[in-house]
């Protein structure tokens, strides 16, 4: 005898990307995941030291701060993510209220590696 059930499944519009959700677990279409993977501007935790390495005397807080930085992947080895524009930020952290600049990325684009 063969038993029938139902799968629970469900279409969502979540930021405007449509996911599938099949018993609990998130799937991903390919689309949406090659259309995410390319070369982009993201917001990343980046920490207040790796920006400033002579700023070590001091302990930020908090110590990661949100900037907007280049990720994804461009498919060609040739080819590397880099900002194309750049705008500075100013951000005030602990100790004392410190203002700190920071470059956040506007743009990122592909661009020839000439290192390979």
């Amino acid at each position: 005898m063969i038993s029938s059930f139902e799968i629970p499944c469900s279409i969502s519009l979540i930021h405007s990307h449509v996911t599938l959700m099949i018993m609990g677990s998130q799937l991903i279409l390919f689309q949406e995941v090659w259309g995410r993977s390319f070369c982009r501007t993201i917001e990343k935790l980046v920490e207040v030291v790796q920006e400033y390495p002579g700023e070590v005397e001091h302990i930020f807080s908090p110590t990661c701060v949100p900037l907007v930085r280049c990720a994804g992947c461009c498919g060609d080895e040739n080819l590397e993510c880099h900002p194309t524009l750049t705008a500075n930020i100013t951000m005030q952290v602990c100790p004392s209220n410190m203002t700190v600049k920071f470059t956040g990325y506007a743009r990122s684009q592909e661009t020839y590696n000439y290192g390979h």
